[in-house]
Parts: C-alpha cells; sequence; structure tokens
C-alpha cells in the first residue's frame, strides 16, 4: 500500500525533529518555543514506544543467554548461584510474557514517570528563575529525553544516552526558560542530586530487606 504524501511529510518532519534534538539541541529548542504541548508529547509517546519494544525484546532474550552463560563464560556458574532464586524465575517465565510485561512497564512507566519527573524538575526550575509556566518543562522533559530512547535500550550504549538526554534537558530549560545556563544547570543539578542521594541513604534500610526476598 503506498504511502501518501502527507504521512509521508508527517515522517520526515518527525526525522528532522530527531536529528536536530539529537545533535543541535539548543536550536530545535529555540524553534519550538511556540510548539503546542500535543506536539512534543505526540513525539515522545511514539519514540517511547519503539524504545518500549526494542527494550523489551531485548529482555525477552535473557532466559536464553542464561542458559547458555556458563558455556560461554565457565566462572559465571558462581554468579548463577549467587542470585539462583531470581534467576530461576526469569528462565521458567515465557519469552513472550517477559515482552508483554517489560513492554507495559516500560509504557506505563514512561508517561506516568515523565509526569512526576517533570513536576520535581519543575519545582527547582521555578525556585532558580525559570518563568514561562510548567508546559515549557514538560517539553523540555519530554523533547529532552530524545537521546536516550533512541540509545537507551542498547546495553552500555544506554549510558551515553543518559548523560547526553541530561545535556539535551538542560538545553531545553534554558531555551524555554529564557534562563542563564549558570541558573538552569542548578535547577537541573538539584533536582537529580536530591534523589540520588536520598535511594543512597535509603540503601541501608533496603538491602536487608532485599536480601531476605533474594534468599541470600
Amino acid at each position: 500500500m503506498a504511502i501518501s504524501d502527507e504521512r509521508l511529510a508527517r515522517v520526515e518532519e518527525a526525522l528532522a525533529m530527531l536529528r536536530t534534538l539529537m545533535f543541535d539541541p539548543a536550536g530545535a529548542f529555540e524553534s519550538l518555543k511556540d510548539a503546542p504541548l500535543r506536539q512534543a508529547f505526540s513525539f515522545y509517546l511514539r519514540l517511547l514506544v519503539v524504545f518500549a519494544v526494542l527494550f523489551a525484546a531485548i529482555a525477552a532474550t535473557i532466559p536464553h543467554f542464561l542458559t547458555q552463560l556458563p558455556e560461554v563464560f565457565p566462572d559465571a556458574q558462581t554468579f548463577l548461584m549467587l542470585f539462583a532464586p531470581m534467576i530461576d524465575i526469569i528462565v521458567r517465565t515465557p519469552p513472550l510474557l517477559i515482552f508483554g510485561g517489560v513492554f507495559v512497564a516500560l509504557l506505563f512507566g514512561g508517561i506516568v514517570g515523565m509526569l512526576i519527573s517533570a513536576v520535581w524538575l519543575h519545582i527547582w526550575v521555578y525556585a532558580f528563575g525559570g518563568r514561562q509556566g510548567f508546559k515549557q518543562t514538560l517539553k523540555a522533559y519530554m523533547l529532552g529525553m530524545t537521546p536516550f530512547l533512541v540509545l537507551g535500550w542498547i546495553p552500555i550504549i544506554n549510558i551515553f544516552g543518559a548523560i547526553w538526554a541530561i545535556l539535551a534537558v538542560l538545553n531545553g530549560i534554558m531555551q524555554l526558560h529564557d534562563m542563564y545556563s549558570g541558573a538552569a544547570i542548578l535547577a537541573l543539578l538539584v533536582s537529580l542530586l536530591i534523589p540520588g542521594v536520598a535511594a543512597l541513604a535509603a540503601m541501608p534500610v533496603a538491602m536487608p530487606h532485599l536480601v531476605g526476598v533474594m534468599g541470600w
């Protein structure tokens, strides 16, 4: 079935936006200042669906990988024994069920997590002088996550995707809120550091429960 010219134009526009957000985020956000929020959400949702499909497909191969691991890496037997209860559950789970579960979790988590993260980020953007409204922060977050949604399903490389996304979100805050770089950096750093410190502080409390669940 032939693709209509209108649909082809939309695909080309989305690809152009993706390239610009990846390699020229400052310019992209400058041109998207007055873009409707629904456009940003539609773009984010499409990337999220693709990311969830690819990540879930990789997750579904984990049972096969775990069964082959001792043959490829003989020393991995110790690792498998350490996480035996969890690995046994994973190996017994049908790949299709893993795919479906991971896909739904990522899709739901990607939408709810985006909203929560944007609200949290906006608190600090406002505290450091951003006065263009929550919609602009939400737009900065959704579009700024582009590098991670493009690369986040690839093991190891996803780390670089996350760092790239942080820098893109920073550009979004600066451009969409007309903030100086120093204030935008402080707002973003505080929004990241507080949950990070809280997570580290909670680890001594959470570890004994985790040990009990894992059967160590």
